[in-house]
Formats: C-alpha cells, structure tokens, sequence
C-alpha cells in the first residue's frame, strides 16, 4: 500500500517537471531524460541496437531509487502483461556491472546481484517490486530506452558511431541465437564477448 502511495507521488511530482519535452512521441521525461518503453520483445543486445539506432541512446541507465520508483511505475502500466523488462546493466565485460553507455552502476537494485549464472549476464527490471533481476540475454523480452536529446549534436554523433559496433553485436547475437538452438554452446562465448 505505502508502495503504491509512494509511486503515485512520484509520478505527480514528475509530471510537474515535465515542462519542455523534447522527448520522443510515447517517450516519459523525468529530471530531464527521455524515458520510451517498448512492448515489441527483442534479445537485450537486439534491444541495445534498437535504443542507439531508433533514438541515439541505449538501454535505460537508472542512476536514482526517484529513477527506478518513476520508471517502474510507467512501466507496470504500459507493460501490464509482463513481469519484467530489460533495462541497460550488463556483466559481460570484465565481469563487473556496468551500463550499456559505458557508466558504472553508482545506484544499484538488484534482488541478487551473485545470481550471474552462466548466460545470465544481463539485467530486467521486476516490475512488480522495482528490483532488478540478472537473466539470459538470449531472453525476449519488452524494454525501456534511455534517450538522448535528440536536438544536440552528440545523440546524432553517438548514434552514428555506435551504429556499426552494434550491428556487430546484433549479427553476433543472431548467429548465436541460431548454433545455440541446434544445441551449440560456443555461440553463447562468442556472443557475450560482443561490444555495444
């Protein structure tokens, strides 16, 4: 119940700053980011690529318990037949937590970050408590894109450089996807090494 309350306040209080949004169409602003949520259930690397190519940003970074409570509450009434979504925290690289956008975790949520079992290197949010879970990246699932603004020169330069690397990953991802389902586990090596 206090949850609930809690939630609603925060979506009020958000509401009251969203005065200028620059956001994309379906996009929620809070604190100045663009937040889209998007039903269509892709890979967590396919969905990487798809938050650079469609919006110049990546998979949502949430570097505040406000973030998370906002972006949980947005997502639960969007996705309303979905347990959890992807958002933008990975291990696959050096085996240590970090944002698809390079930034380390400075605000972390998750029911139990030790449960990275093999092919469980990426991170949902649970939608119906707000923490965050590790789960296969091979897994399809709904997801939430960190925008950036799309009206400065960097959404537009990171989009355009980061185009071919995730292209890569994309390529690397579906090959995998492919060997692992006729039984192959080199695939899963060579698609977690992937770049973003």
């Amino acid at each position: 119940m206090l949850w609930r309350i809690f939630s609603l306040l925060l979506i009020i209080a958000a509401a009251a700053t969203v005065v200028t949004a620059k956001c994309p169409k379906n996009s929620h602003e809070v604190d100045s980011k663009c937040f889209t949520f998007i039903s269509a259930k892709n890979a967590f690397f396919t969905a990487e690529y798809k938050c650079k190519l469609q919006y110049g940003g990546h998979l949502a970074a949430i570097h505040s318990a406000f973030d998370n409570a906002f972006v949980t509450q947005i997502a639960s009434a969007v996705f309303d037949k979905t347990s959890d979504v992807w958002i933008g925290a990975t291990n696959s690289k050096k085996n240590e937590w970090a944002w698809t956008d390079g930034q380390a975790l400075t605000f972390k949520n998750f029911t139990d970050e030790a449960s990275s079992a093999k092919g469980s290197l990426c991170s949902a949010l649970n939608l119906e408590n707000g923490q965050w879970i590790s789960a296969d990246c091979y897994d399809k699932k709904p997801y939430i894109c960190l925008n950036l603004d799309k009206d400065s020169k960097d959404a537009a330069t990171t989009a355009a450089s980061s185009t071919s690397d995730a292209a890569t990953t994309v390529a690397a991802e579906e090959s995998a996807t492919t060997t692992t389902s006729s039984g192959g586990d080199e695939a899963e090596a060579s698609g977690m090494d992937a770049t973003f």
